[in-house]
C-alpha cells in the first residue's frame, strides 16, 4: 500500500492531465461513458430535488442522466479542474470548483445545496483517503452511486512492464464498501482494441487516465513499441449502490 504523501502527489498529477485533456476529452473517453451510463441507470427515482456529481469532468454523467429522463432541480457539478467544469454543460447545473477530498468544504457545500443523491463516475480511485469520502458522502445523502476503477485496469500493461498498479484492487474497494455498509456491488470488466501499440498509448494520454496511474518510463514506452504487445486496453469498474429511499 503506498503512503498518504505518495497518492497526494499524485493527485495533483491527476488533476493536471484532465485539465490538458480537457477540449479533446470527450473523443476519448469511452469507458467513462459506459460508466456513466451504468450509474444512471441504477438510480432508483425519476426526479431529484438536488443531485451532487463527485469528479464531474466534462458532463458525461450530466448527459447520461439527460438521455435516461431524470429530472432534478439543481446539479451540482463539483470537480478539481477548472477546464473540466468550464466544458460542463451550463443547463440547471451549480459548477463547484472543490477537492472532494476536502471534507470541511463538503459539508460547507451540503449547507447551501443538500443533496437528494450523490453520483461519482471513475473519479473516487484518486481519493487519497477513500475510506473516508466514502463515509463522508454516505452521511451526506439517502442515495449515493458510484462507478471506481480498480487495479485491473491497465493491468495488461502492468503485467508487460512489470509494475503494479497505483490504486485500490477490487478485494480492498469491497471491504472498504461493505465496512461503510454498502453492499449492492458489481463489477463490470471492459476491453478496447487498437491497430496498434502507439494508438493504445496515445488513448491512455488523451483520455486523461493517465494521471491516476503511474507514469511510464520512456525505456518502458519503447520496449512497448518496439516489441508491439499492447494491442488492447484492460479496465474493470466496480459500481456500488446505497440507497435508504425504499
Amino acid at each position: 500500500m503506498q503512503s498518504h504523501s505518495n497518492i497526494n502527489i499524485k493527485r495533483v498529477s491527476v488533476h493536471r492531465e484532465f485539465s490538458r485533456c480537457a477540449k479533446e476529452y470527450d473523443n476519448y473517453n469511452l469507458i467513462q461513458k459506459r460508466a456513466a451510463d451504468r450509474v444512471a441507470s441504477m438510480l432508483c427515482k425519476k426526479r431529484y430535488k438536488i443531485i451532487w456529481d463527485i469528479g464531474c469532468g466534462t458532463g458525461e454523467m450530466y448527459r447520461s442522466l439527460q438521455k435516461r429522463g431524470i429530472e432534478f432541480e439543481k446539479y451540482i457539478a463539483i470537480d478539481y479542474s477548472q477546464q473540466m467544469l468550464d466544458s460542463h454543460p451550463e443547463d440547471m447545473v451549480v459548477k463547484k470548483r472543490i477537492d472532494f477530498d476536502n471534507k470541511k468544504l463538503l459539508l460547507e457545500l451540503s449547507n447551501n445545496y443538500p443533496p437528494q443523491i450523490i453520483l461519482s463516475s471513475g473519479a473516487l480511485q484518486c481519493s487519497s483517503n477513500i475510506k473516508e469520502i466514502v463515509a463522508v458522502l454516505k452521511s451526506l445523502s439517502k442515495e449515493t452511486i458510484y462507478s471506481i476503477f480498480t487495479s485491473g485496469t491497465y493491468a495488461n500493461i502492468h503485467k508487460a512492464v512489470h509494475i503494479t498498479s497505483p490504486i485500490l484492487s477490487t478485494e480492498e474497494l469491497i471491504t472498504i464498501l461493505k465496512e461503510r455498509g454498502i453492499e449492492e456491488i458489481d463489477i463490470r470488466n471492459y476491453k478496447i482494441e487498437f491497430d496498434t501499440t502507439i494508438e493504445a498509448l496515445r488513448y491512455i494520454k488523451k483520455s486523461g487516465t493517465s494521471g491516476g496511474q503511474r507514469r511510464l518510463t520512456y525505456a518502458q514506452i519503447t520496449q512497448l513499441l518496439r516489441e508491439q504487445r499492447l494491442k488492447h486496453l484492460e479496465f474493470e469498474v466496480l459500481f456500488a449502490k446505497f440507497s435508504r429511499c425504499r
